[in-house]
C-alpha cells in the first residue's frame, strides 16, 4: 500500500507499519475560526476511491458524519493528473467534498519538492475554481528511519546518494530539512498550508523543522488514552525550545495494533479530548509556545464503520467557514445526519445559511432519538461607514476630505481611487487631486472590513504649463531677461515626458523626477545653452502615480507636481 506520490508500494507498506502516516490541517495561524478544531483523516489507496461515485459518497458521508473537516490523500502517484478527464475527476471531487460535506481543507501527501511542483501545483493551477483545488502541501519523508535512510533502504537509493547526502539518519535530515523549505516556499506562493508529519527527532532539528513549516503533525500513536499526552509531550518540548509559537496536531492511530479495538467502545472525540485535558493540566513554562490545533486519525481504511461513538457522542455542527465575518458575509451550519432537525432558528433543514450575530444549535433526530449539538457562536462584525466632499471645487488642486467610522473596531486604512483605480500612495483621510475625474475612498477596519464611498466628481482647474523662475537675487544686474522658462508637456503623460527650458544664458542644470517617497527615479546633470533646450523623460518603465519633477540650475530651483498614467 503506497501512501506517497512516488513509487514502491510494497516497501511504504513496511514503513507505514512503522510510523503510521499523519496529517492535519489547520486554518492558517490564527487568522481562520479559532473555534472549529482540525479534525483530520488520512485517506489510504485513493486512487480506488477516485471516479467511483459510490465510493466517493460513501467516503464523504462518513467524513461528514464523524465531523471530519480535512482529508489527506494518498497514492496520488496512481493517478495521470497530466490527463484531463482524470485531473477534471480529482477536481469534481474536491469541489463535492468541499462544498456538499463540508470539508475545508483536501491535501496532497507527497514525499519530495519535485512531486509538488511537477504533479500538484500544476493541477492546482489548471483549476479555475478554487473549490477544485488542494489547500494544503503536505510532505512525509521519515529521516529517522534507520532502515529507510541507511545503505540499501529506500531513502537512500532513491534521494540521499544522488543527493550527496549521507545514508543514515543525519543525511536523511540533511536532505528533508531542504526539501521542507523548499516546499513551503511552494506553497507560500500558492496560498496553501505546508505540513509536515514527524515522528522522532532531536531539539536541534526540531528548531530547523518549526522554521520552515506552517504546521507539525506529531504522531501518537498508542493503544489507548492515558498516555497519549505525556507519549509526545518530551517532542512538544523541543518544538517549543525556539521561544516562538509553533502550530501542532496530534495523530492518532485506528490500527488493529493501537487504538483500534479502543474505538470499538469509544468515540473519536475521546481521543482528542483526554489529550487536550492533560495539555492543559501541564504547568510546563514551554507549553506556552505550542499551540495545540486539533487532531488528525490514520487512517480512512482502518476506521470503524459506521460512525464510531453511537454509545456517547452526540450530534455535531460542521461550518462551511469562519464563524466571525463582516456584514454581508454568512456561513453555512450543517449538522450531522438524521431524519429530522430542529435548530434554534426554527429551520427544519439540515444546513442552514447564517448572517447575524448569534448563538446556534440544532436538535437532531436520528433513530428515534433526539439530541442537541453543542451551541455555535457567530459573530458579525459591522462594515465602515464612508463619504466624500470637495472643500475648494475648481482649485488646483482640489482637497477631498473624508468622515468615516469604523462602525467595528478601529480604522486600519484608506484607499484613495480615481476612475476605479487605486492611487499610489494615497491611503490618508483626504487626499489633493490634481487630476480631473471621479474619485472613491476604500476604508478598512481592523476586523478586515471596509466600505467604499460614492463618487465623488472632481474638476481640477487648467493652468499654464510655461514657468518662469528668476534668478536668486533678480540678476546681478537686476536683468529680468535672466530667466529660465520651463514648459512641461504632457502633463498627466504615460510615455515621453518633454521639458523645455528656454535660458538666456549658458547654464549648468540638474533635473530629477522623485516619487511621493522623495526616492530619485531619474537624475540628469547637463549644461543648457543660451536659447530654447529640450529634455525628454522616457516613462514607459516607472510605474503610474504621482511624482515630482525638479529642474536646478546655478540660482534657480523649479518644481512641478507630474501625473504618470499609464
Amino acid at each position: 500500500m503506497s501512501v506517497f506520490c512516488n513509487e514502491h508500494e510494497t516497501h511504504l507498506y513496511l514503513m507505514r507499519k512503522l510510523y503510521l502516516y499523519f496529517s492535519f490541517i489547520i486554518l492558517i495561524s490564527t487568522q481562520v475560526n479559532a473555534q472549529t478544531s482540525l479534525r483530520g483523516m488520512y485517506i489510504d489507496n485513493f486512487h480506488l476511491i477516485l471516479g467511483n461515485t459510490s465510493k466517493e459518497d460513501s467516503l464523504l458521508q462518513y467524513a461528514q458524519d464523524s465531523s471530519f473537516n480535512y482529508l489527506a490523500l494518498y497514492s496520488l502517484h496512481q493517478l495521470n493528473l497530466s490527463n484531463t478527464n482524470t485531473a477534471n475527476t480529482l477536481g469534481s471531487f474536491i469541489y463535492k467534498a468541499r462544498v456538499m460535506y463540508g470539508i475545508t481543507y483536501v491535501g496532497a501527501v507527497c514525499e519530495t519538492y519535485n512531486s509538488f511542483q511537477n504533479t500538484i501545483t500544476p493541477f492546482n493551477l489548471a483549476r479555475t475554481d478554487d473549490n477544485e483545488k488542494f489547500n494544503v502541501f503536505n510532505l512525509e519523508f521519515e529521516f529517522w528511519t534507520s532502515s529507510s535512510v541507511g545503505p540499501g533502504g529506500y531513502y537512500c537509493t532513491q534521494y540521499l546518494q544522488s543527493a550527496n547526502c549521507n545514508c543514515d539518519t543525519s543525511g536523511g535530515f540533511k536532505y528533508y530539512i531542504s526539501e521542507l523549505h523548499k516546499i513551503d516556499s511552494l506553497a507560500a506562493t500558492q496560498n496553501v498550508i505546508s505540513e509536515t508529519y514527524l515522528g522522532w527527532f532531536n531539539q536541534g532539528q526540531a528548531q530547523q523543522i518549526h522554521n520552515n513549516v506552517d504546521r507539525i503533525l506529531l504522531h501518537a500513536y498508542r493503544t489507548g488514552t492515558s498516555s497519549l499526552y505525556s507519549y509526545s509531550a518530551m517532542r512538544l518540548q523541543y518544538l517549543a525550545s525556539s521561544n516562538t509559537m509553533v502550530n501542532v496536531a496530534p495523530i492518532f492511530s485506528a490500527e488493529p495494533g493501537f487504538m483500534g479495538p479502543w474505538l470499538d467502545s469509544h468515540s473519536q472525540s475521546e481521543a482528542y479530548n483526554q489529550y487536550k485535558t492533560d495539555f492543559d493540566n501541564d504547568n510546563s513554562s514551554w507549553k506556552q509556545y505550542i499551540n495545540i490545533l486539533g487532531h488528525q486519525w490514520f487512517d480512512w481504511g482502518f476506521m470503524p464503520k459506521p460512525v464510531p461513538g453511537s454509545g456517547g457522542s452526540g450530534p455535531t455542527i460542521t461550518t462551511s467557514g469562519p464563524l466571525s465575518f463582516c456584514s454581508g458575509g454568512s456561513v453555512n451550519l450543517t449538522a450531522s445526519t438524521g431524519t429530522a432537525y430542529l435548530w434554534s432558528s426554527g429551520a427544519t433543514t439540515r444546513s442552514i445559511t447564517v448572517t447575524a450575530s448569534g448563538n446556534y444549535y440544532c436538535q437532531v433526530t436520528s433513530g428515534g432519538n433526539t439530541q442537541s449539538t453543542s451551541v455555535i457562536s457567530v459573530d458579525v462584525k459591522n462594515n465602515p461607514t464612508v463619504s466624500i466632499s470637495q472643500m475648494n471645487p475648481n482649485a488646483n488642486p482640489v482637497t477631498i476630505n473624508s468622515t468615516s467610522s469604523p462602525e467595528s473596531g478601529t480604522i486600519t486604512a484608506y484607499q484613495w481611487r480615481l476612475n476605479g483605480n487605486n492611487i499610489n500612495g494615497a491611503q490618508a483621510s483626504s487626499y489633493d487631486a490634481i487630476q480631473s475625474g471621479n474619485y472613491f475612498l476604500s476604508v478598512s477596519n481592523s476586523y478586515g472590513c471596509y466600505a467604499i464611498s460614492n463618487a465623488e466628481n472632481v474638476t481640477v482647474s487648467s493652468s499654464s504649463g510655461i514657468f518662469e523662475i528668476p534668478i536668486a537675487n533678480n540678476g546681478k544686474n537686476g536683468d529680468e531677461n535672466e530667466a529660465i522658462k520651463f514648459n512641461v508637456y504632457p502633463n498627466p503623460s504615460n510615455e515621453i515626458l518633454t521639458i523645455d527650458l528656454l535660458s538666456s544664458k549658458t547654464s549648468q542644470t540638474e533635473i530629477k523626477l522623485a516619487d511621493i517617497n522623495n526616492r530619485i527615479i531619474y537624475e540628469d546633470h547637463s549644461q543648457i545653452a543660451p536659447g530654447l533646450n529640450k529634455a525628454k523623460l522616457n516613462l514607459t518603465k516607472i510605474g503610474s502615480g504621482i511624482y515630482f519633477l525638479l529642474v536646478r540650475d546655478d540660482s534657480s530651483v523649479f518644481s512641478k507636481r507630474i501625473i504618470i498614467a499609464h
